[in-house]
């Protein structure tokens, strides 16, 4: 087999070649196979950093997202625990539905599920547990 044939032969098995040892083995007996070998070996490496570097900012992008949605979702229920508390202030004082809703200036309809859930506990009027039962009844 002349040179050629034999370079070329080198070739076609480093391309047919499925693992790393059969190239290695390969880079051994041919420095341009072997400097090809540290190419490929630099670009998949490199490869592996871009992924993770993309796996990691996908992961600070969703911690960033469920970061943003349980502040999101706090800031809504400490403002109906608020309107609760007030509302459970109102119905001590012996106030009606209408009277409530025009004292905390909301409309009726919004602050009904709130009321209905209020009145079931009186003459305590347990904010907490209050609270907890409109969040099972709005949660079923």
């Amino acid at each position: 087999m002349n040179v050629i044939n034999k370079e070329l032969y080198e070739w076609a098995k480093f391309f047919k070649a499925t693992t790393w040892e059969e190239i290695k083995m390969l880079a051994q007996n041919n420095e341009y196979i072997a400097g090809t070998v540290l190419r490929l070996k630099k670009l998949s490496d490199d490869e592996k950093i871009r992924m993770q570097c993309e796996a990691r900012q996908d992961y600070e992008r969703t911690i960033a997202s469920y970061r943003a949605d349980g502040i999101r979702v706090g800031r809504e229920e400490g403002k109906a625990e608020q309107l609760l508390r007030l509302i459970c202030k109102k119905l001590v004082k012996g106030k009606s539905l209408e009277e409530i809703a025009d004292d905390l200036e909301e409309d009726v309809d919004t602050i009904k599920p709130m009321y209905d859930v209020a009145v079931k506990f009186s003459p305590d009027y347990d904010v907490d547990k209050i609270f907890e039962e409109y969040k099972n009844e709005m949660n079923s």
